[in-house]
């Protein structure tokens, strides 16, 4: 079908013209037809090959949306073990922060090491736990060395 407006192919079932933003009334899409000598279906053969790149890739924009829209996501099971990996965030956090209290940052930091190995072992995997188990390492070894310079 042709936009009566800019006279370019747009899709049949358009409600306004993706090139020159025109409404198509139901009435211009029933004259396009009636003046038609083609049958639909020849209608719709030739103007497949008449589409311009545009409009196939508006096309395909459109087709893979709604594909989209209709495929069912399956809720993922939580990871067993997630809280382990949070809390050893939250203390390789609170001891890198702490590192100058030294011997609490050491004890901090290597009960979040424990923590992140507890969730390694149950099978929680990801960017919190792998995040714990660094911030806790950088708390211990920095604990360790002021603990060890205070003396």
């Amino acid at each position: 079908m042709q936009c009566p407006s800019c006279r370019k192919e747009i899709p049949d079932d358009s409600n306004t013209c993706i090139y020159c933003g025109a409404q198509i009334s139901s009435q211009t899409r029933s004259r396009t037809y009636s003046n038609s000598t083609l049958s639909q279906s020849a209608y719709e053969e030739t103007n497949q090959y008449a589409k311009s790149e545009a409009v196939q890739r508006y096309e395909r924009q459109v087709n893979a949306l709604y594909q989209d829209r209709n495929t069912v996501r399956t809720p993922q099971p939580p990871q067993e073990g997630r809280g382990f990996a949070k809390a050893s965030l939250v203390l390789g956090i609170i001891g890198t922060a702490l590192f100058l209290t030294s011997w609490f940052a050491f004890i901090l930091g290597g009960t979040g090491i424990v923590f992140s190995v507890v969730s390694y072992n149950k099978g929680c995997s990801g960017g919190v736990r792998t995040a714990g188990l660094v911030l806790s390492i950088i708390a211990t070894i920095l604990g360790a060395i002021i603990g060890i310079i205070n003396l």
